[in-house]
């Protein structure tokens, strides 16, 4: 366990520093202060610890109650109904981030197993370390590799819960696989021969995973140049509406603007709009401020994700393109090889169709080549 420092709890100057540390981490951000909480709770069980662990985590828990009861306090009183639903669906947090990689493109079928067996892999040499060296069941180690996993079942944090939970336990996973295959031992010429295979083996599993998603991560000066004329026209209350928010700056107004995102729509609003394109456009404005100004931003980044995570057919900004051109109360006021910017008369275009069955054969969901 770690000593106390200098022989007593805590120097008054290093808690105060730390305080401070802490205070700047609960201030800028909603998850980590609670994963700093878990792995300070956890490293607290152990009685030898409690020295040194318990004047933070009191510390935090004081700063975490006082931001939440006054600078979040409107936040956390709009959606306390939300995160007590979600306390109730543990199973359902835990995997909603995991991708239906039955609508995602081929390629990235094969990127997200490689993803998955290179966690996999760090995981279970964490655990083989533990198993196999006695001196980390000793240290504080397993125990902040373990202390995101409430979380997990907590809230599903938008479909992110399940790969922040991993990416807080890895520096604690990363350190005890490397105990694991680093440590001294009588054959050195066969642990050279295990991290020859090994290290390339991991190191191509973090290239997949990185660069598998350029053709959506990249964008393009155009698609820069457009999303940047939006949000220069579009005047305080306009809705913009994107498929994906896979929109350079998309968020930098989010107080100004109303932003509807078709991909975040009900899943009957979702179905409408495949259906109908203009019909589940519509019904995705249902809920958008009467008479603001509504305009719609397409670009190629958005297209690049609908055909490699499937999250909408891959063709669903062509059709709704066609849909649009002459329709009654849309616009063209910008457009460039890599994007297009619309925009609605909200009264003609939400009334023009309002009723009117859908038409069209329903292509297939997922992925359209």
């Amino acid at each position: 366990m770690v000593p106390a420092p200098s022989g007593r709890n805590w120097p008054v100057s290093r808690l105060a520093l730390l305080v401070v540390i802490e205070a700047a981490i609960i201030s800028s951000h909603q998850l980590t202060p609670l994963m700093l909480l878990t792995a300070l709770i956890a490293l607290s069980l152990p009685r030898a610890n409690r020295r040194i662990t318990l004047p933070p985590l009191a510390a935090a828990l004081v700063l975490q109650a006082i931001w939440l009861t006054t600078v979040a306090r409107p936040y956390i009183s709009a959606n306390l109904g939300s995160f007590g639903k979600a306390l109730l669906s543990p199973d359902g947090n835990a995997v909603s981030g995991l991708a239906g990689l039955g609508a995602a493109a081929g390629g990235q079928v094969a990127v997200d197993w490689i993803d998955r067996c290179l966690s996999a892999a760090v995981v279970l040499m964490a655990l083989a370390c533990f198993l196999r060296r006695p001196w980390t069941r000793r240290s504080g180690l397993p125990l902040v590799a373990l202390s995101p996993l409430p979380l997990l079942a907590a809230n599903s944090y938008g479909g992110e819960m399940i790969f922040r939970v991993y990416l807080f336990s890895l520096p604690a996973t990363a350190f005890l696989a490397g105990a694991l295959v680093l440590r001294p031992v009588h054959r050195p010429r066969l642990r050279l021969l295990v991290l020859c295979g090994l290290l390339p083996a991991l190191l191509l599993g973090l290239f997949f995973g990185y660069y598998s998603k350029e053709e959506m991560n990249y964008f393009t000066p155009a698609e820069v140049t457009a999303a940047q004329y939006v949000n220069a026209v579009a005047p305080p209350g306009s809705a913009i509406v994107a498929v994906t928010g896979n929109v350079p700056g998309y968020y930098t107004y989010y107080d100004r603007h109303e932003l509807v995102l078709l991909s975040q729509a009900s899943a009957a609003t979702q179905s409408l709009l495949v259906d109908d394109p203009v019909a589940g456009l519509q019904q995705a404005l249902n809920g958008a401020t009467p008479g603001a100004p509504v305009y719609l931003l397409l670009n190629r980044g958005q297209q690049a994700e609908c055909y490699l995570t499937g999250v909408l057919p891959a063709n669903i900004q062509s059709r709704l393109e066609s849909a649009l051109a002459g329709y009654p109360g849309v616009s063209v006021i910008y457009r460039n090889p890599d994007a297009t910017v619309y925009r609605f008369a909200p009264s003609a275009f939400l009334s023009a169709r309002v009723g009117r069955p859908a038409t069209g054969v329903r292509p297939a969901r997922g992925v359209q080549r």
